[in-house]
This record gives C-alpha cells, sequence and structure tokens, in this order.
C-alpha cells in the first residue's frame, strides 16, 4: 500500500481568501498609491501646423493670455486667450474660435467644438481646423537661427577680444578700424600691425609674420564669439610674437567680448528686414524719440522708442488706444541692427505689432535703409 504524506499544506493555503501563496509563506505587499498627477502639459509656446496644401500655420500663446497666429501665406491674427477646462477660446478684434485641445506631450489636438463659428471673416478664420478631423500642431524644436553675421571688415569686429582657455593663459586681440590691430599674450608677448579683411578671411601682418585666419561671428545672450581658423595662408613657424598668437596649435581658437551697450546714436535711422513669407518689415527710429513701423511700404504703427543698455524698447499706439510693447535686445554692426527678444518680451494683442521680428529666431538682421 502506497501512502503519500503531503505536510504543510494548510500553511499555504488561507481560509479566508482560498489563495495559495509562494512559500515562504508571505502575503504580498499592499500595492502602493497611484502617483500624484502631475502639472497639464502646458499650452504655451509656439506650435506649428502643415496643412494639406503645403502651407504652415504657427500659433503661439504667451503666458495662457495672448496669441499670435499667422501662415506662410501671409496670414496673420492675435488676441486673447480663455481656457475653459477643454475648451480653448480664441478672442481677436473682430472674431472668435473654440476649440477642444489637448496636449500630448509635444503635440496640441485642436477640434472643432459645435460653438466655433462657420464661416469666421479674417485671417483667424484660416486657423486649422476649420471642420472635421482635428489639426494636429506640434512643438517645432529649437528656435530659428537667424542667417549667418557675414563679417566684411574690420569695423565689423573692431574692438577687444579675449581667449582664456586656463588660469594663468590669457590672449588679448584688439581690433581697430579700418586696418590696425594689437596683440598681447602671456609671458609679455606682444605685437602690433596691419589688419586686413579679404573674402571672411582675417589677414594680421608685423613685421615678417604673416597670419590668416577664417572668421565666424557668433552672438549669444551673454555676449559674442569670434572663432578664428587657421587658412592654408597661414605662417605661425615665422619668427615673432604674433606668431604665437592663438590659433597656432589648435585648429580654431575662440575669442569673446561681453555685449557692448548701445547709445542713440547706434540705433537712430531706419532700418528694413524682409521675412521668409517675402514681406518687407521697417522700423524707422527718430531722433526726436518718435518710431514709426511700415509693413509692406504701409504705415501700420507709430510711437516711440528708448534705449538703455543692450536693450531697445518700442511703445507702439494701438487701434484700442491702449499702449503696446516690444522689449528687445540690441546689438550694433556697421549698417546692421541685430536683434533678438528679451524675455520680457510678450506678444501683444494688437495684430500690427504682434508680427513684427523678431518673434522666433535666434536673432534677426535689419538693414540700414
Amino acid at each position: 500500500m502506497l501512502v503519500l504524506t503531503v505536510c504543510g499544506l494548510g500553511a499555504g493555503l488561507r481560509a479566508a481568501d482560498q489563495t495559495f501563496y509562494p512559500s515562504p509563506l508571505k502575503a504580498p505587499a499592499a500595492a502602493p498609491p497611484p502617483a500624484a498627477a502631475g502639472p497639464s502639459p502646458s499650452l504655451d509656446g509656439l506650435w506649428r501646423f502643415t496643412r494639406r496644401d503645403g502651407a504652415i500655420e504657427y500659433f503661439e500663446v504667451f503666458a495662457m493670455r495672448r496669441f499670435t497666429y499667422r501662415d506662410s501665406t501671409g496670414a496673420a491674427a492675435a488676441g486673447d486667450v480663455e481656457v475653459d477646462g477643454p475648451l480653448l477660446k480664441l478672442r481677436a478684434r473682430r472674431a472668435e474660435r473654440d476649440f477642444r485641445y489637448e496636449v500630448r506631450g509635444e503635440q496640441l489636438f485642436l477640434t472643432s467644438t459645435a460653438d466655433d463659428p462657420r464661416g469666421v471673416s479674417g485671417d483667424l478664420g484660416k486657423m486649422s481646423p476649420r471642420e472635421g478631423a482635428p489639426a494636429v500642431f506640434e512643438r517645432p524644436g529649437p528656435r530659428v537661427v537667424a542667417p549667418a553675421l557675414v563679417v566684411e571688415s574690420v569695423a565689423d569686429v573692431a574692438g577687444p577680444w579675449r581667449r582664456e582657455p586656463y588660469a594663468g593663459r590669457a590672449d588679448q586681440l584688439e581690433l581697430t578700424a579700418p586696418n590696425h590691430f594689437a596683440y598681447h599674450g602671456p609671458g609679455g608677448l606682444q605685437a602690433a600691425g596691419t589688419a586686413v579683411m579679404r573674402g571672411g578671411m582675417l589677414e594680421l601682418s608685423a613685421g615678417a609674420v604673416r597670419r590668416a585666419w577664417v572668421v565666424t561671428l557668433g552672438l549669444a545672450a551673454d555676449g559674442w564669439t569670434l572663432s578664428l581658423t587657421r587658412a592654408p595662408e597661414d605662417q605661425p613657424d615665422a619668427s615673432g610674437d604674433l606668431a604665437e598668437a592663438p590659433p597656432r596649435f589648435v585648429n580654431t581658437a575662440r575669442y569673446t567680448r561681453p555685449l557692448a551697450e548701445v547709445t542713440a546714436a547706434d540705433v537712430t535711422g531706419r532700418w528694413t528686414l524682409v521675412d521668409d513669407t517675402g514681406r518687407e518689415h521697417d522700423v524707422e527710429i527718430q531722433a526726436d524719440g518718435q518710431a514709426v513701423y511700415r509693413r509692406g511700404g504701409v504705415v501700420v504703427a507709430d510711437g516711440r522708442w528708448t534705449v538703455a543698455g543692450t536693450r531697445l524698447e518700442l511703445i507702439f499706439r494701438a487701434a484700442a488706444g491702449a499702449e503696446e510693447r516690444r522689449e528687445l535686445r540690441v546689438q550694433a554692426l556697421p549698417g546692421r541692427l541685430v536683434l533678438w527678444r528679451d524675455e520680457t518680451d510678450t506678444a501683444p494683442s494688437d495684430l500690427r505689432v504682434a508680427v513684427m521680428p523678431p518673434l522666433r529666431e535666434t536673432h534677426v538682421l535689419y538693414h540700414a535703409r
């Protein structure tokens, strides 16, 4: 007779719930409470949508209060934002749009609601979706990088430049218009002579030493950069202190300098820019403190301006009588103004001013007219 003995079976079976648990005998730990929901994805910022006809729409929200809309065909609108739960309401001067919205990561889904007016006149009526399926807007990625800051003469890069790759090693290169330079390096190195720009190449000559570098000028919120890359014509092996100036043992050396304070004389004049849709923007900064903004050759806003340090403020009279401001950072180059948005700049509700560059560019160049 075969006798089968099972030991401890009762220990593995809980009478209350008749659930078996693996040995060693232990009930599973209680499930952790659900994580608290994080903040809702932000609607603020710039969104882009490509229509079936290939046109690109840009929709930007500022501090959940104001918006601007434009597309690559030249349509533009601006106004106030109202959010009511899942509903997004846009109120421009002569038109209104109502959408159901949802932000999913880097995508914004907009769907027309029953309250969205049909046949809206004006450019806001062109904003997708107009009917049917949702329009999926996406974050456009990094800000648009403006065209390179072309260096045509020594005057474009005039001033003191400093390179300090590590403590105890400092090189200073001072360029003076129209054609002079002075170099000071560690250990009492110094040289001075002639500086000439030819086809994007900076040539320095001092006695028998001739240096030749390809120039790249860059701009950041905290200052300028001057990158010098050795050209085939560079001759650092000749004797003389200039031969020690970087770059010598490396291919490229990067010099920097802080942003320059801008004066009224630097910004006074009439400045023009053509945007990527072919529209001409014209800002006239008059010596008496008045400012005029033209688009397509037509005056669309006027007001006044102030400049302090590196900040330029344009205060325009809006159609409704209130004032609209653009708060910009500014640097002056010969025949050019470099402008980019200050962190305090918000989109005006007045369409006439809201689409004046710079918008989402790292910087823009207005040329003297």
